[in-house]
């Protein structure tokens, strides 16, 4: 049998393995393409094509037609969460 696991985390796990709270043969099984994706407040850039998704996401479900706006004040805010959380602002 063949299998292929995908995991993420946001802590840093060869730090964890230093400190023994991971385990070293797990996390060499794991770790074997690491890709570090970082966090929607460093990379500003992402966040009109995003807010522009999810909308566009929201009127198909809605039946309505909004356009983004206060683009500047979204920038400029404090992203706390990742993708799915930004998407869960914008229905709101």
């Amino acid at each position: 049998m063949s299998v292929r696991v995908i995991a993420a985390t946001n802590r840093d796990l060869s730090e964890l393995v230093t400190q023994q709270k991971f385990r070293e043969d797990l996390y060499y099984r794991l770790c074997v393409v690491p890709v570090r994706v970082p966090a929607l407040r460093e990379r500003r850039e992402d966040v009109r094509p995003l807010a522009e998704y999810f909308l566009g996401e929201f009127c198909a479900r809605n039946n309505s037609s909004r356009k983004v706006s206060r683009m500047g004040r979204l920038k400029r805010s404090r992203i706390t969460g990742g993708r799915a959380t930004f998407g869960n602002c914008g229905t709101r």
